[in-house]
């Protein structure tokens, strides 16, 4: 298959999960649903913030810009450490729900396999660039 496909697919998958949070977690921070479980609110905020940061990113990933490596490796950086802090919270404060780190479980995982497959699959590593630098030195 096609790299451009995969890339594309996961700009897709990105842009729709970004939204699902961005919505989901609107609709939570402003009161428009209420959950049956505790609501850490800086958490909230967090995954609002980084659906809006998703949603730009996923549109990067699109457009394979140069930088699209770093974008998603910095989302899943911080998911990564949003869910390590999320876990050491829920394991010695409990306050946080089990619901959240199960969500930031799913968040960072989808986050990571977008990474990847951005980095396989991104315009700027062609293998060809060395070979093209050598043959104009000649």
């Amino acid at each position: 298959m096609n790299k451009n496909i995969f890339r594309k697919f996961v700009a897709i998958i990105a842009l729709i999960f970004s939204a699902l949070s961005l919505v989901e977690g609107t609709q939570v921070l402003f009161g428009f649903t209420q959950q049956d479980y505790f609501v850490y609110k800086p958490l909230l905020i967090y995954n609002v913030i980084m659906g809006l940061v998703g949603i730009v990113v996923s549109i990067i990933i699109w457009f394979n810009n140069k930088k699209v490596k770093m974008f998603t490796l910095t989302v899943s950086l911080l998911h990564l450490g949003v869910l390590i802090l999320v876990v050491v919270n829920y394991l010695t404060t409990a306050t946080i729900a089990f619901h959240s780190v199960k969500a930031m479980i799913v968040r960072t995982s989808i986050w990571v396999v977008i990474a990847i497959v951005v980095t396989g699959t991104n315009k700027s590593d062609k293998p060809n660039q060395h070979k093209e630098s050598i043959n104009l030195g000649k």
